[in-house]
């Protein structure tokens, strides 16, 4: 079960044994095709639309046979593209007795692979005996594309493309790290209606038809080699530095390069995943681009063995910055963000939004796909998604196989529609006088033509007019501005929310995409600073006393309603209607949450500063004055709020979790807020609040802020 090379297998994943690809005994004859490599590139560089040449390279394993090659190209309907071409015998390996033949071809504007339209054709070489026999026959799936960059931008096809993208696992929650054909496909499925157009392939080589799927379907692969040491650090300790593992580094590397270096979908090479900088990577860097001159490569802990900056979870503002870095040299990519565990993906627009800032940065791909739980029966008998421990796995990485942006059974997660949201190929955005709107097509290839478009008008959630949308002429990063709909503009009157939506449906289907699907859509909600109707209150006479050291208010025309102010704490501390306390204790500063797994890190801060209870003080209390504009009384009180103990986590998310005072409780000083809150109290019971709240001594980022009410079950 495990060997040397078990240290270059530390992902983060399940560890189980056996035998996850199918294994095939194949029957050759005494001479046949052992390897061929095919490569296509413009006839005139940077000249996409015109000519390109098409090499193929390959080798047969010869047993005193002389032979000649025979390559013909076929479109997807089996009609002959390219006159069939027979090579002889262009160099000899006497040592294995290996002949090598190559051929060229030159193609007047074939049809181009991308992610957008994956034009396939198929290559078949057929090995021939002298006398013309045929003696074996093979077929690829081939595409015309270049990836490339070029003047220090990634470029596929000559455009400098956005690739949005999702690091995948091969995990099935019934067989583990098998996964049938069924599932690839829905893989697939999923991920083109999501508006994916990369997968990292992480971090391994993956199953034949996979590529076969992306291949046909338009998503484009970071193939990675199966090489992560991640238990051994990035030091002194990595093997990345250590001679005796070089050959594996990059046999493991040519491995992947050799099995898949035909495929259109894959356009990066990636050499592994956190295992350190060193000579082992540079090597490996240097043998693929011996093998390979058509793809770029990767790998984000050694800068100096890729084509390409990378990096993993970086801030916003990080990308912000490099992105704006115009004088880059290098592409710049995301191979991991938006570590998608529990609630997350909160932000990822705003990455998109870097992303597109400049031609600087590719994209990235987000962690990650899947959830990589299995299936088990608990006590009761039912079937339960599990993960790492349940099964009394040691070691394991627990909670962390459960990243994934869909469920293990493939069941949808919220994160999977902000995805495709922030992933569609076509965007909506109004004028400043929201007077119009401009369409954009977030396409490098494709016109919109291939979309229905709709437009429809809200009012209070209520469709009142519906109309369709030409944008057949809008082309590649085209964009076509419109002006909104009157019955929207006629209808943005006081009292009313209005909405203009916009949808872009599939015209014909394409793949996994059927017709009539929502590949996009977005929404203008129209300014409106008299949304809201006024309440019209009926103006009362309020009056304050004193009690028991609370400011009490009180409407001697409506006795039914008191409010009261602590004066101590500054808070809102009683709320009473017909003499029935409703406000079952006092509104207090809620910062607390409970954290997720993805987050122990900041959440032990929280519970050492003591958030998750506050002692509060008042340090001033204004004098109360008549607001007549608001027909209500005012005053404003500026609090000090601090941690009531520290705490500690102990084992959280784990069983037998809890959470544990750090010894004796004690007060918190630092960090803590300062509130200044403005009230206003009307005579006829309304009470509204408006509160500056700032944090002192904290420059985080705050699990939450707010005030808490704890108000009676009836109030429900």
């Amino acid at each position: 079960r495990y060997s040397d090379g078990s240290y270059l297998e530390d992902q983060d994943m399940f560890r189980l044994s056996g035998i996850f690809r199918s294994v095939w005994l194949v029957r050759r004859p005494q001479t046949y095709i052992r390897d061929f490599f095919a490569r296509a590139k413009p006839a005139q560089e940077g000249k996409y639309d015109g000519d390109w040449t098409l090499s193929v390279e390959s080798e047969c394993k010869m047993e005193s046979v002389k032979c000649k090659m025979k390559v013909a190209l076929y479109d997807m309907d089996g009609n002959k593209v390219a006159m069939e071409q027979i090579s002889e015998r262009a160099d000899a390996k006497s040592e294995d007795s290996t002949t090598l033949h190559s051929t060229l071809y030159t193609l007047h504007s074939p049809r181009l692979w991308s992610h957008e339209s994956p034009n396939c054709y198929k290559l078949v070489l057929t090995l021939l005996a002298k006398e013309g026999k045929t003696l074996e026959c093979v077929s690829t799936l081939f595409g015309f594309r270049e990836s490339k960059i070029i003047n220090g931008r990634y470029c596929l096809n000559g455009q400098k493309v956005k690739l949005c993208g999702a690091n995948r696992h091969e995990t099935d929650p019934m067989y583990g790290h098998y996964c049938p054909h069924a599932r690839h496909e829905e893989d697939v499925k999923l991920l083109k209606r999501a508006n994916c157009t990369l997968v990292r392939n992480s971090h391994y080589p993956q199953d034949d038809y996979w590529y076969y799927l992306c291949d046909l379907n338009g998503i484009c692969l970071m193939d990675e080699a199966n090489v992560e040491t991640h238990g051994m650090g990035y030091g002194k300790g990595s093997s990345s530095h250590d001679p005796r593992f070089r050959l594996a580094t990059v046999w493991r590397n040519m491995n992947m390069v050799e099995r898949n270096k035909n495929h259109p979908s894959v356009v990066f090479w990636s050499h592994g995943n956190e295992s350190g900088p060193g000579e082992n990577f540079k090597a490996a860097d240097d043998a693929v681009h011996a093998r390979d001159w058509s793809r770029p490569t990767h790998y984000e802990r050694d800068w100096a063995a890729s084509d390409i900056d990378s990096n993993m979870y970086p801030s916003v503002d990080h990308v912000r910055r490099r992105s704006a870095d115009t004088n880059s040299k290098r592409p710049y990519f995301l191979c991991e963000y938006a570590h998608n565990m529990m609630n997350a993906m909160g932000n990822l627009k705003d990455y998109q939004d870097a992303f597109e800032s400049s031609d600087v940065t590719i994209g990235g791909c987000i962690w990650d796909w899947v959830d990589q739980g299995l299936y088990k029966k608990n006590k009761d008998g039912k079937m339960i998604i599990a993960y790492g421990g349940d099964f009394g796995d040691r070691p394991t990485d627990g909670q962390f196989v459960m990243n994934g942006c869909i469920l293990s059974d493939r069941a949808l997660e919220p994160a999977y529609w902000e995805i495709k949201h922030v992933y569609q190929p076509v965007g909506v955005t109004a004028d400043a006088s929201c007077q119009f709107a401009t369409i954009r097509n977030k396409q490098f290839f494709r016109g919109l033509d291939r979309f229905d478009a709709k437009e429809t008008v809200l009012v209070n959630g209520k469709e009142v007019y519906s109309r369709v949308i030409d944008v057949s002429g809008v082309g590649p990063r085209g964009e076509k501005t419109i002006a909104l709909p009157d019955a929207a503009i006629k209808a943005n009157t006081p009292g009313n929310s209005v909405s203009v939506r916009y949808e872009f449906t599939a015209k014909e289907r394409e793949g996994y995409v059927e017709k009539g699907y929502v590949v996009a859509n977005d929404q203008i909600d129209l300014p409106n600073d008299k949304r809201a109707q006024p309440l019209g209150m009926e103006k009362m006479d309020m009056v304050t006393s004193e009690e028991k050291g609370r400011l009490v208010f009180m409407s001697p025309s409506n006795s039914d309603t008191s409010v009261s102010f602590d004066r101590a704490t500054g808070a809102l501390a009683s709320y009473k209607i017909k003499g029935v306390e409703r406000l079952l204790a006092p509104m207090v500063l809620d910062v607390y949450r409970a954290p997720s797994s993805n987050e122990l890190r900041p959440a032990a801060q929280w519970s050492q500063c003591g958030w998750r209870n506050f002692r509060q003080k008042a340090v001033s209390f204004g004098k109360v004055w008549r607001d007549d504009d608001a027909n209500a009384l005012a005053f404003t009180v500026e609090v000090e709020c601090k941690g009531e103990a520290k705490e500690s986590l102990v084992n959280y998310g784990r069983p037998g979790g809890h959470i544990e005072a750090k010894g004796a409780p004690s007060r918190v000083s630092a960090p803590y807020f300062r509130a200044v809150l403005r009230w206003r109290v009307n005579g006829d019971g309304k009470v509204s609040c408006r509160s500056e709240i700032r944090p002192v001594g904290f420059r985080r980022e705050l699990p939450r802020i707010g005030w808490r009410f704890v108000l009676p079950l009836d109030f429900a």
